[in-house]
Order: structure tokens, then C-alpha cells, then sequence
């Protein structure tokens, strides 16, 4: 069993619920508290960070080469 957080979105109400941890066999089917079935929102992208990335790296020896 698995969570996943998505947004949701009523359109009769216009209420809308982020970050709700849903189950993934679930997710579209989520109900408003006016009755009406929740619209699941686009996600976000995503960012990866890199911490290895080469100008970071280079940035670390110039550094230490100055000290």
C-alpha cells in the first residue's frame, strides 16, 4: 500500500485541498465535502538537484587552491 500527495480541485465549490495523501488505487476518487467528486490537479515538475555536478566541483578546488 502506497501514498501519494496530490491536489485537488472541486468545481462546484471551488474549494481546493493540497497535499493530500492519498492512496494510489484512490486517487480519483476523492469526494468534496459539498458531495461533489474532487478534480485531481496537474502536478509539479519535478527538479533534481545534482550535489556532484562538475562546476561544483571545479568551484571546490579553486577554492581550496586560494586558501
Amino acid at each position: 500500500m502506497s501514498f501519494i500527495v496530490y491536489d485537488y480541485h472541486c468545481d462546484e465549490c471551488d474549494v481546493t485541498e493540497r497535499d493530500k495523501f492519498v492512496r494510489s488505487s484512490e486517487k480519483d476518487e476523492q469526494i468534496c465535502p459539498c458531495g461533489n467528486k474532487l478534480r485531481r490537479m496537474m502536478p509539479a515538475p519535478i527538479t533534481t538537484f545534482k550535489f556532484g555536478d562538475r562546476a561544483a566541483i571545479k568551484s571546490k578546488k579553486a577554492v581550496s587552491l586560494r586558501d
